[in-house]
């Protein structure tokens, strides 16, 4: 599976963030070395060998990659539901 050239390096960094992962974290979880998921981030790795596995995995992870060329934004989704995490966490719902 190929990946758009539109997702970015500093989106893996939010989406990693967005986890509260490490990077050694989600280099586990792609099945690649701490380095590459610096590399992917830092935008020094572009190709699909090292960025494919890394965006899977944040994928996996329930990461969503927008962009709209329209207005030129980008971004990252968490699309778990938090409230229902919560509510299952706690007893509770929030």
């Amino acid at each position: 599976m190929k990946y758009p050239e539109s997702i970015t390096g500093l989106q893996i960094r939010a989406a990693r963030v967005l986890l509260e992962w490490t990077q050694q974290d989600l280099a586990s979880a792609a099945g690649v070395w701490k380095g590459a998921v610096s590399n992917v981030e830092c935008g020094s790795y572009r190709c699909e060998r090292c960025i494919g596995p890394v965006v899977r995995a944040l994928m996996a992870a329930d990461i969503e990659f927008v962009s709209d060329r329209r207005t030129n934004k980008m971004g990252v989704v968490l699309q778990t539901n938090l409230q229902l995490a919560n509510w299952r966490s706690t007893g509770k719902p929030s």
